[in-house]
């Protein structure tokens, strides 16, 4: 990926969140916020305005009872990628619309991480979130659901007669391959990919 700044629409509610979002994107300078818009009514007219090569977008605008397609709002484009920001779990169904899902609890630099995974998915003309699970290895999921369990790396040192060593670096091959480092998102992943069910929680 070259040095220029990715263009990025943001479509988020809260002002505070946007400021904390544009903040984030600010401070690594890899992704240029061209506008931002609280409102989906106003999403069309900006991306064709724009142009974007990625579209940040709060799940929570969606009204959802009618069914709407997150795709729809980028029709007759030459495809955005398209990333959820979000504080709470959705429907599998919700998320499996995205090319990316990010949690305000993710540090700057998982962020940006999928950032960067979502538009080279979307270049690609695949999904990070439908093929990136089969990168995991069996045990990698196993852990992946003990962390997002709450168990400490001991506790699950113990529970698969492993080292605490052993444990952190497949901690660290998972969020290599996630992109996502913070226990909240890992769970949210998990869940996505029916990893664990949130009555295991």
């Amino acid at each position: 990926m070259d040095n220029r700044q990715i263009t990025v629409v943001l479509a988020e509610p809260s002002a505070i969140i946007s400021a904390g979002f544009a903040s984030v994107l600010a401070n690594y300078n890899t992704f240029r916020i061209v506008e931002r818009v609280s409102d989906l009514r106003f999403l069309p007219d900006v991306v064709a305005r724009y142009s974007p090569e990625i579209i940040v977008v709060n799940p929570v605008l969606f009204d959802y009872k009618s069914k709407f397609s997150v795709r729809s709002i980028v029709s007759g484009t030459d495809g955005p990628a398209l990333a959820a920001l979000t504080s709470t779990l959705y429907d599998e169904m919700v998320f499996s619309q995205f090319d990316a899902v990010i949690s305000i609890y993710d540090s700057p630099a998982a962020i940006i991480k999928s950032l960067r995974k979502a538009v080279d998915a979307s270049k690609g003309g695949t999904s990070r979130l439908k093929n990136e699970d089969y990168d995991l290895s069996e045990r990698e999921k196993e852990i992946l659901v003990a962390v997002a369990k709450g168990k400490t790396n001991k506790e699950i040192a113990d529970e698969f007669n492993i080292s605490v060593y052993t444990v952190i670096s497949h901690r660290k091959n998972i969020s290599q391959k996630t992109g996502i480092k913070s226990i909240a998102g890992l769970t949210v992943y998990a869940m996505l990919n029916n990893m664990i069910d949130s009555d295991e929680l």
